[in-house]
């Protein structure tokens, strides 16, 4: 009898794993499933933003590898991900209105398509501001600001944002200030 038990049970952990593999064809995939199992806010918050980590480094993969190739078609099939991603941070934020690595990520994205639209300036600047006001010490979000603000043609109030970011233990922060702030 405890035979029997064990083989079947070994059978059913056999069909378990098989149909669970099928959740990790990729990181996509996986976070999709997670977003449907996903019960509390903090759960859903969080598979939100990793599916939009995938999203956004899968757009900007394609968006580099458009101009390189300059393919505009490309660029904006890169879009689609870069949507996607701006989805799940929204929905991350609907989640967790505090999760200031969403507005950050999302601050980037629209900092790209600013080069597409300009109505992406302002939406960029709010999400740095909001995600500075959140988290103060995080350097990345100073870092990533001031390079807006260059693509405005106001390196001086980019350079400060660069040294407070170094000020915050930004390792590359230095060479922006070298490179700009002379």
């Amino acid at each position: 009898v405890a035979v029997s038990l064990m083989f079947i049970y070994g059978i059913f952990l056999m069909y378990s794993s098989n149909r669970q593999c099928r959740y990790w064809n990729d990181g996509e995939s996986l976070l999709s499933r997670a977003v449907v199992l996903s019960h509390t806010a903090p759960e859903k918050s969080l598979s939100h933003f990793y599916r939009g980590n995938i999203y956004q480094n899968m757009a900007e993969v394609k968006y580099r590898e458009g101009q390189s190739k300059s393919n505009e078609g490309m660029i904006k099939n890169s879009f689609t991900y870069f949507r996607n991603a701006v989805a799940d941070y929204d929905s991350a934020l609907n989640y967790d209105p505090e999760y200031m690595l969403a507005y950050s990520n999302r601050g980037m994205i629209y900092g790209t398509l600013i080069r597409y639209d300009e109505k992406y300036w302002d939406m960029a600047i709010e999400d740095f501001n909001t995600a500075i006001s959140i988290n103060p010490d995080y350097a990345d979000n100073y870092y990533n600001k001031a390079w807006l603000l260059v693509l405005r043609g106001d390196t001086v109030s980019a350079c400060d944002l660069w040294r407070s970011a170094e000020d915050k233990g930004s390792m590359v922060a230095g060479d922006a200030l070298r490179q700009f702030c002379k």
